[in-house]
Formats: C-alpha cells, sequence, structure tokens
C-alpha cells in the first residue's frame, strides 16, 4: 500500500522497511538517539540524511517510539531534539500526520516544525503493535530525531 507495509521480508529477519536502530550489537545502555543520552560527542544532525519511506525504530533490540512530550534540549545525540506534538495513531493500519517540535535553550518548539506520516503496524506473531515513520529532512543542523520507550 502507499503507506508501507507492515509484513516481514522473504528472508525473514529484515523488515521491508529500513530500520532505525540505535545503538548496536556491542552497545552500551545508552544509545544515541535515546531520551536518555545527554551527550553529544559526536553530535548527530539528520538533515546529513537521505529519508526514503517508512522507518521503524528500535532502541537495541526492542521497538522504539518518538516522544509525545518535550524533550530538553542536548538529549538524543543532538543540540535540538525532535518530539512529536500529538498522539500516535491507534488504529491498525492508520496513518496519521503529526506535527514535530526541537527543543532548544527554553523553548520547546525553536526552530519551525515539521510534519511527518506515522502508521500503526500489528505483528500477528508475537501481538506486538509498533509504529513506522516517514521522516523528513529537518530545516537545520543540529536536530534529531529522538527515540524513547514504548509504554507497557
Amino acid at each position: 500500500g502507499p503507506g508501507g507495509r507492515c509484513v516481514w521480508s522473504a528472508v525473514g529477519l529484515f523488515w521491508v522497511f529500513p530500520v532505525v536502530r540505535s545503538g548496536g550489537w556491542a552497545s552500551g545502555p545508552y544509545y544515541w538517539r535515546s531520551t536518555n543520552n545527554t551527550s553529544t560527542e559526536p553530535l548527530y544532525c539528520d538533515q546529513t540524511f537521505i529519508w526514503k519511506g517508512y522507518y521503524r525504530l528500535f532502541l537495541g533490540f526492542k521497538s522504539a517510539q518518538i516522544p509525545e512530550r518535550c524533550i530538553p534540549s542536548y538529549r538524543c545525540g543532538t543540540h535540538a531534539p525532535m518530539w512529536l506534538t500529538e498522539p500516535h495513531p491507534t488504529q491498525p493500519d492508520e496513518i496519521v500526520t503529526r506535527t514535530l517540535c526541537n527543543s532548544w535553550g527554553d523553548s520547546c518548539c525553536y526552530h519551525p516544525s515539521h510534519t511527518i506520516k506515522i502508521k500503526l503496524c500489528h505483528e500477528v506473531h508475537n501481538s506486538e503493535n509498533f509504529y513506522i515513520y516517514k521522516f523528513v529532512k529537518p530545516s537545520a543542523c543540529n536536530l534529531a530525531f529522538c527515540t524513547g520507550t514504548v509504554p507497557s
């Protein structure tokens, strides 16, 4: 469909849409996109990435999502972390358009906001819901998409 597909690929190990995985096989507990990451060494900016299609977010090996709350400056490996101003979709296969703000100094929405598309997917084999995101290139550096844990 036009909104990305929520199915396994033929290989069975990879999603048919790309994955944004913070951390890796041997990373410590603070993956760079995490809201818990207060380090900006190295400093990241998502403007340098070419975003195509939908992406699923992970922190380590667990599903992650963009926070629905203001995240302080100097988190998520960047100067101005990006966060959602509205809730994620609640119906499976629902695609919504949402606004992202970014924190800088005392402002939770300093730079111009961005809009992205989000789809709620359901993994049948383990009954897990997760989100996929159609990201856009941020308007400035240093802005990066933040990830937080999925509420249980």
